[in-house]
């Protein structure tokens, strides 16, 4: 009917689960017509529980039941999955987890339990453990405890109801360890310590970087290299300790803003180390794909350079390096780009500034006096000094000296020359003689780094002269000259001698003894007497009894005799000297046989002036019409010029002693 039974006794039983899970039952009748139905098995999982009065099920039964284990057996955990051998940092991935009790049941922590998880570098990875000793070593494998809890996601599996999806992101790359734990409620207090691992051991997780990213990469300046050289002046091999010297290598200036090491110079010639680090977006170390990244470098005047990357690959890791040795001073920039984008840290920003002074690359400027340097006067030498790569230092502090060299110094004569630092990078030497001397300035540049840019420029060779000797040889000069333009103005020829140790000019109306022989050799043609010597020859070419005729061919005779005096070669001007005497000779010959007897010149001025002129065309015929020296066509022109003198004079001389010679006739 329905009603409630308030009395027991029913014959109520109770059985679930089969033959191979069998679940124990029992039923404890409460007298009040209520039943307590326990049950227990050994098996958890979904079972039909059966509950019947007197053989028949009640209404309801069977009833589904599922039973689970609130007793977990940490050992008996079971893990599988991907996410335990392999990720990429910063890719989400996965792992299935199910509890078990002793007997393999799937069991429940409960809400009180605490699951937890930890990604650490594995050991061999870590770059502490590499040399630790094996206490420390035990330690570090403890490290786990201490390690703050990875962030993951627990997803229960809809296939599988007994196991759970665990999805976590890793932000490390490399070999992992991944530990797994539980923190009971009892053992909250004790932190790290409480921490029971799900696995006798950690999972070793591979875990691969992500893409190259310009948010993750950077680049931190730059490291320099100072290099050593040795006594020949070369850097031996991997050397990077400085060289040192009393002489400064940086300007006082730049020393009073920061030290070297916290600056941003770099010495001319010296090289530096520029290393981008490619990461992906959690920064851990990655490969930039091929073409992807590029640096360039800004000169200081503005020109780009495109810079050579080197790549290596260490522990498995690729690393990027870039080498570059300034040589100009000046501010420079280098841009490091990944996909056309700059990493942080970019442009790395330097300045070049001098090196020390190098000997072959300094120089230095001599006093210019004109005409020459005197004695008992001061100079002074201004020294430059660059460095090895050609800069002009921009300060001073160098240890520059000078000395003089000569076998015939003055008495007293100070050998070192006074030096004063202009601190600019340039120094003057004061030089002054006490007399007149020729001499050598050695010019040193820090004598104590021989072999490393210090050293001696190579001797400089000075005279210094006395002013009263100068101005004694000018006016020798000058008197000389004058005598040379008289000399040619009078048609005379001038020869240099000495006279008590001076050398004088001297003027002569003849021809020079060392032209006689080769301008006029004595030639019998020219007369039927041998003349006394060529310089008789010369002076007197045409006597009085001579006919027009013979004069003629004399004349011609000695224009052929100067042409041939020269040669076909020879040019020199001596000899074109001699050329304008004999010419003079020769008209002034012509003149005195018109004027004794103008009959023999065919009584008239024109047959002078006939006779002149065929010598001037035998001296040019002789010259030849292929040659145009410039001495020879002047000497040309001076034969030319003394025949147009010559016959002008003579139509005057011949006038006249046509009117004496009429005169004489009419008395």
């Amino acid at each position: 009917m329905g009603n409630r039974c308030t009395s027991g006794s029913a014959a109520v039983a109770c059985f679930a689960g089969s033959k191979e899970k069998k679940v124990d039952t029992v039923v404890v009748d409460n007298n009040d017509g209520t039943y307590l139905l326990r049950m227990r098995s050994k098996y958890s999982g979904t079972f039909d529980v059966h509950v019947a009065i007197d053989g028949l099920d009640v209404i309801g039964s069977p009833i589904p039941m599922r039973l689970l284990s609130q007793n977990p057996d940490l050992t008996q955990t079971q893990l599988e999955g991907e996410g335990l051998q392999k990720a990429t940092a910063g890719n989400s991935t996965k792992f299935f987890l199910g509890f078990r009790d002793q007997y393999g049941n799937a069991a429940d922590p409960g809400s009180t339990m605490v699951l937890g998880m930890a990604l650490v570098r594995q050991l061999e990875d870590s770059t502490q453990g590499k040399n630790s000793s094996k206490a420390e070593k035990a330690a570090m494998a403890e490290r786990w405890r201490q390690e703050p809890p990875h962030q993951y996601e627990l997803i229960a599996d809809k296939e599988f109801d007994d196991k759970l999806e665990v999805r976590y992101t890793p932000t490390l790359a490399g070999n992992l360890e991944l530990y797994l734990w539980i923190l009971r409620p009892e053992n909250k207090a004790m932190g790290g310590a409480g921490r029971e691992l799900l696995h006798s051991t950690f999972f070793l997780v591979q875990c691969a970087a992500g893409k190259a990213h310009t948010g993750g990469s950077s680049v931190k300046g730059f490291t320099r290299l100072e290099v050593v050289t040795d006594s020949r002046g070369k850097a031996p091999s991997g050397s990077k300790t400085a060289t040192t010297s009393a002489t400064p290598k940086r300007s006082p200036a730049r020393d009073q803003k920061s030290s070297y090491e916290d600056s941003v110079d770099v010495y001319a010639g010296e090289p530096i180390l520029v290393r981008p680090r490619i990461r992906d977006r959690l920064g851990n170390p990655t490969a930039a794909p091929d073409g992807t990244l590029s640096v360039h470098l800004e000169l200081p005047d503005g020109t780009k350079e495109e810079m050579k990357l080197v790549t290596t690959i260490r522990s498995g890791l690729t690393n990027y390096e870039i080498r570059y040795e300034p040589r100009r001073t000046g501010k420079y920039q280098m841009h490091v780009n990944l996909k056309d984008a700059p990493i942080e840290g970019s442009p790395v920003r330097f300045e070049c500034i001098p090196n020390y002074p190098d000997v072959a690359k300094s120089r230095y400027i001599l006093p210019t006096d004109t005409p020459a340097l005197l004695s008992h006067k001061d100079y002074y030498i201004t020294v430059i000094t660059c460095d090895r790569c050609g800069n002009q230092l921009d300060h001073g502090g160098a240890s520059v000296s000078g000395r003089l060299q000569s076998a015939n110094l003055p008495p007293q004569q100070s050998v070192m020359l006074d030096c004063v630092d202009l601190e600019d990078g340039t120094y003057q030497l004061k030089i002054n003689l006490q007399s007149a001397s020729d001499l050598k300035v050695i010019i040193t540049i820090d004598k104590d780094r021989q072999g490393e840019g210090g050293g001696e420029f190579p001797p400089i060779p000075m005279t210094f002269v006395n002013l009263e000797a100068l101005n004694k040889k000018a006016a020798k000069q000058a008197k000389q000259e004058a005598m040379k333009e008289q000399a040619a103005s009078e048609g005379r020829f001038w020869s240099m001698g000495t006279s008590g140790g001076d050398e004088e000019i001297t003027l002569t109306p003849g021809l020079p003894s060392s032209l006689k022989e080769v301008l006029l050799p004595q030639d019998d043609s020219m007369g039927s007497t041998t003349p006394k010597s060529a310089h008789d020859s010369m002076e007197n070419p045409l006597s009085a009894g001579d006919s027009a005729g013979k004069a003629n061919a004399k004349l011609k005779k000695a224009g052929e005799g100067i042409v041939q005096g020269f040669g076909s070669t020879d040019g020199r001007r001596g000899k074109v000297s001699g050329v304008a005497i004999v010419s003079d000779a020769a008209t002034s010959a012509a003149k005195e046989t018109a004027t004794k007897d103008v009959k023999a010149t065919e009584g008239s001025a024109s047959g002078a002036n006939t006779k002149i002129k065929k010598a001037g065309e035998a001296v040019l015929q002789g010259f030849g019409s292929s040659d145009s020296r410039r001495e020879k066509v002047t000497a040309v022109a001076i034969v030319a010029d003394a025949a147009k003198e010559k016959s002008s004079k003579l139509k005057g001389q011949a006038s006249a002693s046509d009117v004496r010679a009429a005169d004489s006739e009419k008395r």
